[in-house]
């Protein structure tokens, strides 16, 4: 994590270094570009970190639970219960990557019953006629280089 931090706070100062203006000998556009790809991959870590843990956690935190559990006849309904917990969490998360992302919504469109599950319980809430998906660019690096330019 302390690299993690270290490298995103570099690479933050890296560009406002080169906002303030190019020096000769040390500015670099690609150098730039690096830096601006590094801050937006790591500022998407950031957004996407704390929710996959969040979800994440009882999947692991069960497992504690059901191996230090006694075996006994009394505690079996307990750890069958840890292990639909860890279950539910799993169906959970994946829940939550299907809901997020617009490519996986319009695929799952074609399975008639879970369409109408995704329907019956609100979980499209975004019309997908106003999802844009941006085209693939060939020329994405000199498309970008225009704008420091």
């Amino acid at each position: 994590f302390q690299c993690y931090l270290s490298v995103f706070k570099y690479n933050k100062r890296e560009l406002e270094v080169g906002k303030r203006g190019a020096q000769i000998g040390t500015y670099s556009v690609s150098k730039t570009f690096q830096y601006r790809e590094n801050v937006a991959i790591m500022d998407l870590l950031n957004r996407v970190a704390a929710p996959v843990t969040f979800f994440a956690v009882p999947c692991f935190a069960f497992y504690a639970f059901y191996s230090n559990c006694p075996k006994s006849n009394g505690t079996k309904f307990i750890r069958f219960l840890a292990a639909q917990i860890h279950f539910s969490s799993i169906l959970t998360v994946m829940m939550c990557f299907l809901r997020s992302e617009p490519k996986f919504r319009k695929a799952i469109r074609k399975y008639r019953e879970i369409d109408w599950i995704f329907s019956r319980f609100g979980l499209f809430e975004v019309d997908l006629s106003t999802v844009k998906v941006s085209p693939q660019e060939s020329n994405i690096y000199f498309s970008m280089l225009s704008r420091d330019l």
